[in-house]
């Protein structure tokens, strides 16, 4: 006589559990999730801004006071705003209205970074406003901290795709980063810099020459 084997299927908690692993939320402790996290993406909508629902808010300690986002904000698929916490430093994040972050922008403060408003910052762009301290060889990267400052960004600036700006960088009004551009000094208004390490390459505001006459679509 052959027995019927007796399939046991998981818990509701079990599901539950790889439901959360395997496609909702990160293991990060950081990352605003579950219900705080949708509470916070209701509110952002409801005030005029699109947040697409996989914007990612890291924030260690509390969030209150250290993310600001104005009106008529968009931020794109895969963002990711991190505001650390060590120390003295406490990392917040200040976007002016009508801003558009792209797919994939990462923002990470250990200290203040502004946007100003109506600025554009390409897919994949990376801005930080600290990096990891490199001074002591008997001691693991990991292990020796972080060195930085604040990162401001002015209006009516236009970041190209997967550009890097790095600690300590003032953008002014009207500047463009060349796309994969490494910006690690200050940007004058106005100006057009790119390349790596990001150099002035000519001003924003020309006349187009007549070798090179481009379509507007306005």
């Amino acid at each position: 006589m052959t027995y019927a084997k007796h399939r046991r299927w998981p818990g509701a908690a079990t599901l539950l559990l790889w439901w959360r692993m395997i496609w909702c939320e990160s293991p990060r402790p950081d990352v605003l999730r579950g219900l705080n996290s949708w509470k916070w993406l209701i509110s952002e909508r409801l005030r005029g801004n699109y947040i697409d629902r996989t914007v990612q808010v890291r924030c260690e300690g509390p969030l209150s006071g250290r993310l600001a986002i104005a009106e008529a904000v968009a931020i794109d698929r895969g963002a990711i705003l991190w505001m650390g916490r060590t120390g003295s430093c406490e990392g917040r994040i200040q976007i002016g209205s009508r801003c558009y972050l792209g797919p994939h922008v990462y923002l990470g403060s250990l200290h203040d970074l502004r946007i100003g408003s109506d600025t554009l910052i390409g897919a994949g762009a990376y801005v930080i406003t600290a990096n990891h301290n490199t001074r002591r060889p008997d001691q693991s990267i990991m292990e020796q901290g972080y060195t930085g400052a604040d990162v401001h960004i002015g209006r009516r600036v236009w970041v190209g795709a997967r550009a890097v700006i790095l600690p300590g960088v003032t953008i002014g009004d009207n500047a463009v980063i060349a796309a994969a551009a490494v910006v690690r000094r200050d940007v004058p208004e106005g100006e057009v810099w790119g390349g790596v390490p990001a150099r002035y390459l000519k001003p924003v505001f020309m006349e187009t020459s007549p070798e090179r006459r481009e379509t507007r679509c306005d």
